[in-house]
């Protein structure tokens, strides 16, 4: 299943009066139908939504605002950039397993001369850098303020690192710019 998490691609940090918050996207396929509950600790789903498997050109497109109990909280879903037509009731405030195969890219859509993006241990960049030269689709892991936690195989080694908010796209094919 592949998702895609953010509302204008890159991560944003949100203020209310009550919390800080910060809200990113990913994107998916939706292999399988995908459960969404009502609370972070429900055991029984209240929606699905449907796969996208059998679309080329369909990916669902979701921002999260939240992470509790191995779940992620629904902000606003999108699905791009082409297909068919899907009515897409209100699934704001509904929450999905973080098992869900979600993704993110970076902007770096093709390395060129000396691009490289910097992935950290922790969600600092005062932390230990992981460097990569080559193009990836991240597994989409977690979120914490506007960094998300991604996975990745190179040279057939799974790495895990910290991506920032500059280096995120949720939907490479239409809204992120190319970085040269």
């Amino acid at each position: 299943m592949l998702l895609l998490l953010s509302y204008s691609c890159n991560s944003k940090s949100i203020s209310t009066q009550k919390e800080n918050y910060v809200s990113v996207k990913c994107f998916t396929k939706g292999e399988s139908a995908i459960k969404l509950y009502k609370t972070p600790t429900d055991s029984l789903a209240r929606d699905t939504l449907v796969s996208l498997a059998g679309e080329e050109y369909c990916w669902y497109i979701i921002e999260f605002e939240d992470t509790k109990n191995g779940r992620y909280k629904i902000k606003n879903i999108e699905v791009k950039p082409s297909c068919r037509a899907v009515k897409l009731p209100k699934y704001n405030g509904l929450w999905i397993d973080k098992s869900n195969d979600l993704f993110i890219e970076s902007v770096y859509h093709s390395f060129k001369n000396d691009d490289v993006l910097s992935l950290y241990l922790n969600p600092d960049k005062n932390s230990e850098k992981m460097l990569t030269n080559e193009y990836h689709r991240f597994n989409f892991l977690d979120f914490k303020n506007s960094w998300v936690k991604v996975s990745y195989l190179e040279d057939g080694i799974l790495k895990v690192g910290w991506m920032t908010p500059e280096d995120q796209c949720c939907a490479p094919w239409t809204e992120c710019p190319q970085v040269n």
